[in-house]
């Protein structure tokens, strides 16, 4: 049987989560394997991965990860997020 035009398989604007999936395995590997972090940043860190916004308990540890330039805080509207970033600043 073959797929349609409007298929997902052919849809142009689908997403390629396989890339996004890539990239934050791999963003979250290096925070794990990073010597300064710790159980709680661990913890940040998967929340951000799906997430940029975090609960209010992970706002410390992922401050942190702020400091140890593993992720950007972004601030909208009084609002803030975070974003994950590689050890060399680009977005992960």
């Amino acid at each position: 049987m073959s797929e349609s035009p409007g298929s997902a398989q052919n849809d142009p604007l689908r997403e390629d989560t396989d890339n996004e999936d890539a990239a934050r395995e791999w963003w979250l590997s290096a925070v794990e394997e990073d010597s300064r972090t710790d159980a709680s940043h661990l913890a940040a860190a998967e929340i951000i991965a799906h997430n940029p916004r975090v609960p209010d308990e992970h706002i410390p540890a992922a401050d942190a990860l702020v400091r140890m330039q593993l992720a950007w805080k972004n601030e909208i509207d009084g609002e803030f997020s975070y974003t994950p970033i590689d050890p060399v600043g680009k977005p992960a």
